[in-house]
């Protein structure tokens, strides 16, 4: 196959503007295209290094008029090393364990997902999601896709990730976890959980979608270096 036969076929369209969800008085657009159904992981892999992310079939990155805050990134695994904070946040963890399930959305994670949603992102589209909807979320995927449980040493759900498998790396599509246990850093240890099994697995990157500087839930992701930033069709280092 030549390199690029499988985009030939590819059309592209632009969602409505609507209000961004990260930065007020910002307006957000998306760009976006299904993934191709002879060869979607391919389609996926080729996107993903593109600064595209997955969401259901299709792939997808801001358009936005006069705003380019969205920045792709993904952090070098290999080159990764723990500081003392990241190494107090697996400690804290230490009780938690992970277990990759089959890919199917159960109530027992619809509710964790629905009073995550309702304590952090309660104005965001997301937080009216039924169950049929989570489902969906998670269930219709056309690539290489896991979903990981965490749990505790009671064997009580603590968090969930969505993941996808890519050729060079995992792209952690979604996640939530239990807010009352915020102060455990559950975000910041499931990232840790990936980077470590990036290494475990001899892949070199961990994606986290989009970096937003002016955005507390998205900007906390340059603390994880080294980090990669997909600008002008290239990645670098962020600083």
């Amino acid at each position: 196959m030549n390199e690029n036969s499988f985009l030939l076929n590819l059309k592209f369209y632009k969602t409505p503007e609507t209000k961004c969800p990260y930065l007020p008085d910002k307006v957000e657009q998306l760009v976006f295209t299904h993934l191709d159904n002879s060869h979607p992981d391919l389609t996926h892999n080729f996107f993903a290094k593109s600064g595209f992310r997955r969401s259901h079939g299709i792939v997808y990155k801001p358009d936005c008029r006069n705003c380019s805050e969205c920045i792709p990134v993904r952090i070098n695994a290999k080159k990764f090393n723990n500081s003392s904070k990241y190494r107090r946040i697996l400690s804290k963890n230490r009780d938690i364990y992970s277990n990759e399930v089959k890919l199917n959305g159960t109530e027992e994670q619809y509710r964790l997902f629905n009073k995550y949603q309702n304590s952090r992102h309660k104005d965001g589209n997301m937080s009216s999601m039924q169950l049929d909807d989570y489902k969906s979320m998670v269930e219709e995927s056309p690539v290489d896709t896991s979903l990981i449980e965490y749990r505790n040493s009671n064997d009580e759900l603590f968090a969930v990730s969505i993941t996808d498998r890519l050729f060079d790396g995992y792209s952690m599509v979604y996640s939530f976890f239990d807010y009352k246990e915020k102060h455990r850093s559950p975000g910041n240890f499931m990232i840790l959980d990936h980077i470590n099994k990036a290494k475990e697995n001899d892949l070199s990157f961990v994606y986290l979608g989009y970096f937003i500087k002016n955005c507390n839930k998205m900007s906390y992701k340059k603390k994880f270096q080294p980090i990669e930033a997909f600008l002008n069709q290239n990645w670098i280092k962020l600083k």
